[in-house]
């Protein structure tokens, strides 16, 4: 029997791709509904607020909004004290937003409205929460890092693990609240959160900081672990899209913008390039080792790996941007189109923390575009020189194709 995992990556505001991609593949379903498609679901970071949107039964649509409608997403997001503003102002690094206030903002959204209030919830609830809804015990991992332990956590509502682990089971927010703490460059401290009634409380930073934005390898050998044959795993991983460009300098007739610059190493930007490199490998890596640990053959992989790739392409000996960057449009340029260079330039260079309007537009455009094909997307292995797809999907809807084949109920008087 299919043994089926949602994985959902870390990417601050750039989840709202996830919710995006959800509402494509699972149209007119809300959060139970979906989760009920699935035995393991595991998500980091802007991917646990995504898994926690699911949870609170909204639909994509709805989760989508807690990214690209500003009110929602300042409730995450909110400026940390002046004084730690003007340092990051001045020096380019430091954080900007206000930890506790975070929680805060989850905790508002998690028991808002007129779907279930689960903010408090407690893991070994969760499944129940899909249960009662699909008669499916869709099964929770979030994961995130401690902080004085130096390890990595997961928060997880398997039972073994509970059983395993006395003492280790926070609340829904506590749990998204750690998994999405970034550091140094992002929140103003670690997470604090108990998590058990009546234990000390624990400090986490972002689940990512163990190489974990991208969790879906470890939801893979949670279900080889527990008895799945290599053969029966399939996984969807959700990304927040990543950025590939070839290294050198361009040739007539294409632009700078597209290739990456080698850098001069200094203390300064290395301790940033390294504060970065959470979201790049090895959770780029992470997709791969999944792909292989299920020993899938190279052109049908059981790991469905959906990300925009946010790169320029060389169909013809000349690098060039995919028709989907000149499609942007803003409410600044109606009826006219954005630059292609400067919207990959722009999502290019973007953190995730963004909080913008116009920056959170690029991010929804940049969805719409890769949904319809328009943009590549990311393969679970590419060829370093060329970022051409060696293992993997190069379009959104060959990706929901090859997923939606290995889905599919058997035909009947056929094994499988």
């Amino acid at each position: 029997m299919t043994y089926k995992i949602l994985s959902l990556d870390g990417g601050g505001t750039w989840a709202l791709i996830q919710a995006c991609a959800l509402a494509d593949l699972f149209p007119g379903q809300a959060g139970h509904e979906i989760l009920g498609n699935f035995d393991l679901a595991i998500g980091t970071s802007g991917g646990a607020i995504t898994l926690a949107g699911l949870l609170k039964n909204l639909k994509p649509e709805d989760i989508r909004d807690l990214f690209l409608v500003e009110s929602n997403r300042r409730k995450i997001f909110q400026r940390t004290n002046l004084v730690e503003y003007l340092i990051d102002k001045s020096l380019g690094i430091g954080p900007k937003w206000d930890t506790q206030a975070k929680l805060d903002g989850l905790t508002e959204i998690l028991d808002s409205g007129n779907t279930p209030r689960i903010a408090g919830m407690r893991f070994s609830a969760l499944s129940g929460l899909v249960e009662a809804a699909t008669d499916k015990k869709t099964q929770i991992i979030i994961t995130g890092f401690e902080y004085d332990l130096n390890r990595e956590a997961f928060f997880s509502s398997l039972p073994s693990k509970l059983a395993n682990l006395p003492g280790f089971e926070p609340t829904l927010a506590g749990a998204v609240h750690a998994s999405s703490n970034a550091p140094v460059n992002y929140f103003d401290g670690p997470a604090i959160v108990t998590c058990s009634q009546g234990s000390a409380p624990r400090r986490f930073w972002d689940g990512a900081i163990g190489g974990y934005n991208n969790p879906v390898f470890h939801g893979v050998i949670e279900a080889l672990s527990s008895g799945v044959a290599p053969k029966d795993v399939v996984a969807l991983s959700i990304g927040t899209g990543t950025v590939w460009q070839p290294l050198g300098k361009p040739r007539t007739g294409e632009s700078k913008v597209l290739f990456r610059q080698a850098k001069d190493p200094s203390t300064l930007g290395d301790i940033t390039v390294l504060a970065e490199s959470i979201l790049d490998d090895p959770p780029d890596a992470a997709t791969l080792n999944a792909h292989l640990v299920t020993s899938a053959p190279a052109d049908k992989p059981r790991i469905i790996r959906m990300s925009p790739w946010i790169a320029p392409w060389q169909p013809d000996g000349t690098w060039r941007l995919p028709d989907g960057f000149a499609n942007f449009r803003n409410k600044d340029t109606p009826p006219g189109l954005l630059i292609a260079t400067d919207v990959f330039s722009a999502l290019s260079a973007m953190p995730m923390d963004a909080v913008d309007d116009d920056d959170v537009n690029l991010i929804a455009g940049l969805a719409e575009q890769w949904i319809a094909g328009a943009i590549g997307n990311q393969p679970i292995q590419c060829d370093l020189a060329t970022g051409a797809c060696r293992i993997g999907h190069d379009a959104y809807p060959k990706a929901r194709s090859a997923w939606n084949d290995l889905t599919a109920p058997p035909i009947a008087g056929t094994s499988g």
